[in-house]
């Protein structure tokens, strides 16, 4: 299992490759931004296309409700997942004619009426790269990413 604090320091070993030495900066500014949220990832409201891959319940096509570089919130209806289940969510990505999939492994961390929370594990610079695209799409691709920008 991957704890909490072992997610995030892999989470910042990719801001960190990306962003060099300002990662650190915008980590506290993240913080100082928003100081009642838990997490140092900011959450962006994004309609991806995933399809998971649940040992429990099959395959389910869904749009996540927001994402970030940690996890997404998905539809109600996934609700049924159940607390800390395993997942393979695949991004499906449109780029004009060509169709992109990136895979990763994550985890049910919370479910409500609202829908249900899941945790990016296993996580490499194939999918920061691919989270990146899809929570910043208005970014040239010849500028430094920036999380920050939203």
């Amino acid at each position: 299992t991957v704890s909490c604090r072992g997610h995030q320091d892999a989470i910042f070993r990719m801001y960190r490759e990306s962003f060099g030495d300002h990662a650190q900066l915008m980590v506290e500014e993240v913080k100082m931004r928003h100081p009642i949220e838990r997490r140092w990832n900011l959450r962006k409201p994004v309609q991806a296309e995933v399809i998971l891959h649940s040992p429990r319940v099959g395959v389910i096509r869904t749009p996540t409700r927001d994402l970030s570089y940690g996890g997404m919130r998905l539809e109600p209806r996934l609700a049924n997942l159940g607390h800390n289940s395993q997942l393979r969510a695949t991004f499906v990505v449109h780029q004009g004619a060509e169709i992109l999939r990136q895979s990763v492994n994550a985890r049910v961390i919370h479910t409500d009426s609202q829908g249900c929370g899941v945790m990016f594990i296993d996580f490499d610079r194939d999918t920061f790269t691919l989270l990146h695209t899809l929570m910043f799409p208005e970014q040239n691709a010849g500028q430094q990413p920036d999380p920050l920008a939203a």
